[in-house]
């Protein structure tokens, strides 16, 4: 499949006077560390109120940071004797995520898309699918009904769909023909999901962007130094607003309100040929030859410093330095963690399931020996009285002299008696 490309990310305006009103921007200054600073916005320098925060409702922009934030609050609570009440902050997206379960979940979406792709005539989309692309069987199917739903995901953050981009922008699109065949599959796709008795959650996610919900007792919302959120859930801010103060914080001082748009994001143009202006730069500003280096230079400044783990945010350009940083930091003792996360590819558990997966969908001779010499089936093996070297060596004995090429082959061969008898 030959996917068009997109680029869906908008900046939702006022749609009313009072959002207008409601909306307020907060520059907290970058003088201090951020966490510092919206606590202090929230509670203030001395003792806070009881309940400060009941009835506000705190958007943060990872959910790490939000476990930092709330533990700040609770800590500055418990040193002046305070209980401030439960604060559980939550992202901006979590303002379109419904908690219906009628909302397909993406094993089923994907499931249902393969199920079109495999019923619909590809002949009859010819711009999308062109002719003798290979064979359409169900791993096509799966891999074709997860690229959709991947843009279809990515479109819905913007506040789009298919058939909107199909329709509305058919004039500037590089490839009309191929967005009008899946904005087809798109509307075929909705009914099999409403036959099924399912909400598509692309489908949900837009709806509570124009009436979304909120938990009862909010009475404030405060969007706490997220810089970069996804445009459908400003859309559903923007509708709160119309009824809620929404304060906007943004980590940074007044003077650069103009670089900011209303929802504290930074503006591309504004900061592309800022001066940025370094206090003491010939100290501040310090160089590194290599990554190892960089990460041993951070590690001592962070130690002669007198900063802990806690204190500090590391921002890495180049994703190739965080695993050196990590390393360094770690070995000196300090605790790291990446919001970007791990691929899950990266897991050992996927490792197994992939190799599984390969083992029942190919059944090759190559793909049974890449499963029995995965290191997990080799600790089983030897935890059930299974020599994994001798199985392995005869696995090996067993290639040389019967060249199966399919597991249906090697369980042929196994089922006569060997004339050795070594393998029977």
């Amino acid at each position: 499949i030959l996917m068009p490309q997109a680029h869906a990310r908008g900046r939702p305006r006022a749609s009313r006077l009072s959002r207008a009103m409601a909306v307020q921007r907060r520059f907290l200054g970058w003088d201090e560390p951020v966490v510092t600073a919206v606590r202090r916005h929230l509670l203030g320098d001395g003792a806070p109120e009881p309940g400060a925060l009941a009835g506000t409702l705190l958007l943060v922009p990872t959910q790490q940071s939000g476990r930092h934030l709330r533990q700040t609050l609770a800590s500055w609570g418990t040193a002046h004797g305070v209980h401030i009440g439960y604060v559980r902050p939550r992202l901006p997206i979590d303002l379109v995520r419904g908690d219906d379960d009628a909302v397909a979940s993406p094993l089923e979406s994907l499931a249902l898309w393969a199920r079109l792709l495999l019923d619909v005539d590809c002949s009859s989309l010819s711009s999308l699918f062109p002719a003798h692309d290979g064979e359409r069987g169900f791993a096509w199917a799966v891999a074709t009904g997860r690229l959709v739903q991947t843009l279809r995901n990515e479109l819905t953050s913007g506040g789009l769909t298919i058939r909107r981009v199909a329709a509305d922008f058919a004039e500037t699109l590089d490839e009309p023909e191929r967005w009008r065949d899946l904005a087809w599959l798109e509307e075929r796709y909705l009914a099999l999901v409403e036959r099924s008795g399912r909400l598509d959650p692309c489908e949900s996610r837009l709806s509570l962007a124009g009436a979304p919900r909120l938990p009862d007792g909010i009475t404030r919302i405060v969007l706490a130094c997220a810089p970069d959120p996804e445009p459908i859930a400003l859309q559903a801010l923007d509708r709160l607003a119309g009824d809620l103060p929404v304060d906007v914080l943004v980590h940074a001082p007044p003077s650069l309100a103009d670089r900011f748009d209303e929802w504290g994001r930074p503006f591309h143009e504004a900061w592309r040929n800022a001066i940025v202006d370094i206090p003491d730069a010939a100290s501040n500003v310090r160089l590194a030859g290599t990554p190892a280096e960089q990460a041993r230079l951070l590690v001592a400044t962070l130690s002669s410093e007198g900063w802990g783990s806690q204190d500090a945010g590391i921002g890495a350009p180049d994703a190739d330095v965080i695993p050196f940083l990590a390393a360094e930091m770690h070995a000196a003792g300090f605790a790291t963690y990446d919001p970007d996360g791990k691929q899950l590819a990266h897991h050992p558990l996927y490792s197994l399931v992939e190799r599984y997966r390969s083992l029942m969908d190919d059944g090759s001779y190559a793909a049974v020996a890449s499963f029995l010499r995965h290191p997990d089936v080799l600790v089983y093996m030897e935890a059930h009285e299974l020599a994994p070297r001798t199985l392995l060596r005869e696995l090996d004995e067993f290639q040389n002299r019967h060249l199966p090429s399919h597991l249906r082959e090697i369980r042929r061969s196994l089922s006569v008696d060997d004339e050795s008898g070594a393998l029977a």
